[in-house]
């Protein structure tokens, strides 16, 4: 039997924490959760986990906070990562799309069209992302003050599933 994607959510809203949880089918996924930065490092340390669902704005440590010491640990290549965030500022955006996240999606967001992020990002392989990657990374380019709308950031899936998931 296939082991089931293991999943780290790190909200500090629990509310929200809880709306992921339902929306990912308990069949199909593990999901663990945490409010903090600080204990996400931990539990990337000691477990492994295939994608990590990152706020970034967190108390303590930020999202930022935690994907610069994952790299630092290097604990980064060994999870693929969704921002989910209210922080849709050019700068944040662009931001992420060079931290090398996978996805990079706003709230509000409505759960059916998350889930099939998650399942075309954990669907993907390390070329596809890199190549989606540097496709929003050159969309968004480096914010120009003045300059026009950013983009790279979904609200819907606008990533383009493999072909094993269609959206």
């Amino acid at each position: 039997m296939e082991e089931k994607p293991r999943i780290l959510v790190v909200e500090d809203e629990e509310p929200i924490r809880r709306l992921i949880r339902a929306a990912l089918d308990p069949t199909a996924y593990s999901v663990t959760e945490t409010g903090t930065g600080q204990d996400a490092l931990q539990l990337l340390a000691e477990q492994r986990f295939d994608l990590l669902i990152l706020d970034l704005r967190l108390d303590g440590l930020s999202g930022w906070d935690v994907l610069e010491r994952m790299r630092t640990r290097r604990l980064r290549d060994r999870v693929r990562v969704i921002i989910l965030t209210a922080q849709s500022s050019e700068q944040d955006i662009f931001r992420g799309w060079r931290e090398g996240v996978d996805q990079y999606c706003m709230k509000p967001f409505e759960p059916p069209q998350f889930v099939r992020i998650v399942e075309a990002v954990l669907a993907s392989t390390d070329e596809e992302l890199a190549r989606y990657r540097q496709s929003e990374l050159e969309k968004t380019r480096a914010p120009q003050p003045g300059g026009p709308g950013v983009r790279g950031a979904v609200s819907a899936p606008s990533f383009p599933p493999p072909v094993t998931a269609p959206i």
